[in-house]
């Protein structure tokens, strides 16, 4: 019998980059702290208070447009999907000790999540992504994404993935959910 071995059958696509930044991150930020958070010992997230919280709010018009540029650019150029639709969006403050436990964002196929750090001070939490099949497999097969201010990270809804616990009070993210078409 011969068998067919090879070490890249299941390979997940993953994308991390830096964008430009965002040019007007003061008023982003001002507007941010605006918002109605469900608060938690843990974090502090929009996410049950709007479903799609930069298409329910114009003061987040630009922001938008900013993400979508992004998003679009890279679904283009590495999947060669050209559209999206936005299911769901929200921002997460993270203060000093702040975590947030492992999660994935979904199962199906061509649904993305992003993560843009809007700000990240030098000690903020670290993202952790797990490879798919998490708890199934080891947990030491882990990878650490550092935040950074600008950059973006996309990648299949059903990664899973944590942040460590903060050690400033800077780190805030935008997250969003897509289904790439």
């Amino acid at each position: 019998m011969q068998l067919d071995v090879s070490v890249n059958k299941f390979v997940t696509e993953f994308y991390e980059f830096q964008t430009d930044g965002y040019k007007n991150k003061k008023y982003l930020l001002e507007k941010i702290k605006k918002l109605e958070f469900n608060k938690s010992k843990n974090l502090s997230t929009t996410f049950k208070n709007y479903k799609n919280i930069i298409f329910e709010n114009k003061d987040f018009k630009e922001f938008k447009d900013f993400i979508c540029k992004n998003i679009e650019a890279v679904l283009s150029d590495a999947t060669n999907k050209k559209q999206f639709e936005m299911i769901s969006s929200w921002f997460q403050i993270y203060s000093k000790n702040q975590f947030h436990d492992f999660h994935a964002h979904g199962t199906h196929e061509n649904y993305y999540s992003c993560i843009y750090y809007v700000n990240a001070g030098k000690k903020s939490a670290n993202t952790v992504f797990a490879f798919p099949g998490y708890p199934y497999i080891e947990i030491s097969k882990t990878f650490h994404i550092l935040s950074k201010t600008g950059k973006m990270v996309l990648f299949p809804s059903y990664i899973p993935h944590y942040v460590e616990p903060n050690q400033d009070t800077s780190r805030v993210i935008f997250s969003c959910n897509i289904h790439a078409i």
